[in-house]
């Protein structure tokens, strides 16, 4: 299966992917023309220059990044260069008497070794 995906001999491929840190390069950065990890074999120049510029001369700025990721985001969803079929996250109510829960602000996970209730 992964020979034929490698090599684009496939109709339909669904995958999974699961990001390390909270930056949307890290999902974009797999659809880059040079990606190993761009199994669909997606290219376009614009998406490339938007996510190079991102990685090269905005690297340092904030806001000229974001906007420059976002355009690569743009222009992969315009081509459909992936199809999101979900996002696997969970979602849980607390009740307020709950304190000291330490909630990871990228994955979701909490950690209950500090709650109490008051």
């Amino acid at each position: 299966m992964l020979s034929k995906v490698s090599s684009g001999d496939f109709q339909l491929n669904l995958t999974s992917w699961s990001m390390d840190f909270a930056d949307p390069s890290q999902a974009l950065t797999i659809l880059t023309s040079t990606s190993n990890s761009n199994m669909g074999h997606y290219h376009s120049a614009t998406f490339d220059q938007a996510m190079q510029a991102a990685d090269g001369k905005d690297a340092l700025n904030p806001t000229a990044r974001y906007q420059d990721l976002l355009k690569a985001e743009k222009i992969a969803m315009h081509d459909q260069a992936v199809t999101p079929l979900y996002e696997g996250r969970s979602q849980l109510l607390v009740k307020s008497k709950l304190k000291g829960v330490v909630t990871n602000e990228f994955s979701g996970a909490m950690d209950y070794r500090t709650a109490y209730i008051k």
